[in-house]
């Protein structure tokens, strides 16, 4: 219990430090933590030099988002019946919820051994 709250308060302390940013490892190893400019730079170099990722206004975004939705529904309407009970359930629950749009994030690679 100690051992647990040590890192607790270690954990809270970086967290407030801005310094330093923590965020989950591949692997599942558990947080890692990166210096902030090091991520940053990392984020900005992955972001910026390929062709996978382009920047799209938030008005551009949301009519993206709007018109995919209205496809999905159109979709899960026509072949609603040709899916189990639980897939439906999982549309109409995604259909009702409020998503936040996605972003851009990397996950640090951990070595397991050096």
């Amino acid at each position: 219990l100690k051992k647990n709250t040590r890192e607790s308060r270690v954990l809270r302390e970086l967290k407030s430090n801005q310094d330093f940013i923590i965020l989950p490892s591949d692997k599942n190893l558990g947080p890692a933590i990166m210096n902030r400019a090091d991520y940053m730079q990392r984020v900005l170099t992955e972001h910026l030099h390929t062709d996978a990722y382009r920047h799209m206004p938030t008005e551009q975004a949301n009519a993206a988002i709007k018109s995919t939705t209205a496809s999905l529904q159109f979709l899960y309407r026509q072949h609603k019946h040709s899916i189990s009970k639980q897939e439906q359930q999982y549309f109409e629950r995604s259909f009702r919820e409020t998503h936040r749009h996605p972003m851009f994030y990397i996950v640090p690679k951990i070595q397991k051994k050096p």
